[in-house]
């Protein structure tokens, strides 16, 4: 589905068009801004900052900063998992973020098996996150647009659907932290008879 076939939707569950009428460019534009804000936002994550100074291999997680976009980045399709040393896909929801003469947001969709660009969207791109989470991105969209047009007297219903939506992206993308384990200190506690 497209964003503008997204925010034309919302536009509808809103009430702010008929099922019969399409937005206007004015409401679209609107909507566009609505729906990109919305989806930076999702989801919360925490980024490490990485400066290149050569080619890079992103990870889960980064958020790379490529002065003026000299070097190449590119976006892993596996992982080595840092505590079992074992080879899998990126996390569903893992984020990456690249930083150069533009910004450019990109997350991983596991159901969609590939990394999505969440900034720079235009009414003909992609929804990124994939159909699983249309409807609640729908509802959202369909909120915080009835309150940018001025118009907040979306129903109940509209407003738990968005909660419920935002709700399931967030379990969906939740980040997983990195544990480290001082050895030495494991070391001291297993001398000791101490079971962790």
């Amino acid at each position: 589905m497209t964003i503008r076939e997204t925010i034309q939707s919302a536009s509808r569950l809103a009430g702010l068009t008929a099922i019969s009428e399409t937005p206007s460019a004015d409401e679209l534009a609107v909507g566009l801004e609505v729906f990109q804000n919305l989806i930076q936002g999702l989801p919360k994550v925490r980024l490490t900052d990485v400066i290149i100074s050569a080619a890079y291999t992103a990870d889960e997680y980064d958020r790379v900063i490529n002065a003026g976009s000299a070097y190449a980045v590119t976006l892993p399709t596996t992982i080595t998992d840092v505590v079992s040393g074992e080879v899998r896909p990126p996390l569903n929801g893992a984020v990456i973020e690249v930083v150069g003469t533009t910004t450019v947001r990109s997350i991983y969709i596991s159901e969609l098996g590939a990394w999505q660009t969440v900034s720079g969207l235009t009414l003909s791109s992609t929804q990124p996150f994939g159909p699983e989470h249309e409807q609640g991105l729908r509802a959202m969209t369909a909120a915080r647009l009835a309150i940018e047009l001025q118009r907040p007297d979306v129903s109940q219903w509209v407003l738990a659907l968005a909660e419920e939506g935002r709700r399931m992206i967030r379990q969906r993308f939740r980040q997983t932290y990195k544990v480290t384990t001082d050895p030495l200190l494991l070391n001291i506690f297993q001398r000791h008879g101490v079971r962790l």
